[in-house]
């Protein structure tokens, strides 16, 4: 997410920003999923087994537990896709922050010649 000088400067830009997946968009995107699953009276386990037993429920509650399915089910394969990202996220960051700690530095060459005397750049 941009910070708000971030967006001012996009719209005084008139582009729109890069698109830019981060760990605080992508923790933020599974917080929302899941306050929305959190929303439903029933689970989906209890959904699939209402419509096991759909002969004996009306036809309009039987498509809203239809409807209702699909959503829980589109949530789900959404939350599982953002949970994955946010694992291969922080592998990036774990990696490169490794991987920078364990660089060493490159001795400079020496300008002094065998003698202990120093040479001219050329």
């Amino acid at each position: 997410m941009l910070s708000s000088d971030d967006w001012e400067k996009a719209v005084r830009q008139s582009k729109p920003p890069k698109p830019r997946l981060d760990v605080v968009c992508v923790e933020h995107v599974i917080g929302v999923i899941e306050k929305r699953l959190a929303q439903y009276p029933t689970s989906l386990e209890d959904d699939n087994a209402l419509l096991g037993r759909s002969s004996e429920l009306p036809f309009n509650r039987r498509n809203a537990i239809i409807v209702r399915v699909g959503e829980k089910r589109i949530l789900r394969q959404v939350l599982e896709t953002a949970q994955e990202s946010l694992r291969e996220l922080r592998a990036e960051i774990m990696a490169s922050s490794t991987s920078t700690n364990n660089k060493q530095k490159r001795p400079r060459p020496s300008l002094e010649n065998e003698g202990g005397q120093k040479r001219a750049k050329r």
